[in-house]
């Protein structure tokens, strides 16, 4: 069906990934404290596997590619959004803009990602968009749907 990257950066991305990449460690060791591990530390194993992939290059495929963006940097507000990641590995791609951070857009705000994400499995691959947009889809950083 496709390929689904959830705020992944490209290799032209990756000074903002190194600007906010300080920022990670602090909000995963805050999700843990939240919702607690049970004891269970397969994130730190599985964390050190993916620090481990030989991630670039990349080879282009010509595969249809879901990007899912951030919209908020780790860092704080950004007064543009020439941060956002891209990708242009693959084709086509459709660019898909959700509420939050790289954190919290599979933790607070998952609903949202989830809900867009199977809204572009569910498209045809020929009519899927090259831009989606779900921004607005959250009233607050409640999660609570606007009408």
């Amino acid at each position: 069906m496709g390929v689904i990257l959830l705020d992944t950066p490209s290799q032209g991305d990756l000074d903002t990934m190194a600007e906010d990449q300080g920022l990670l460690p602090q909000g995963i060791f805050d999700r843990v404290r939240r919702v607690g591990d049970a004891g269970d530390d397969s994130w730190v194993s599985a964390m050190a596997y993916y620090m481990s992939l030989p991630w670039w290059p990349p080879r282009h495929i010509e595969v249809p590619t879901l990007q899912v963006r951030a919209t908020e940097r780790m860092s704080g507000s950004a007064d543009h959004d020439d941060w956002m990641f891209t990708w242009d590995s693959a084709t086509p791609v459709t660019l898909a803009d959700v509420p939050g951070n790289h954190l919290t857009i599979t933790d607070e705000f998952a609903p949202t990602t989830a809900r867009m994400v199977n809204d572009w499995l569910d498209r045809p691959s020929a009519t899927r968009p090259s831009f989606m947009d779900y921004r607005e889809s959250v009233r607050s950083r409640s999660g609570t749907a606007s009408p």
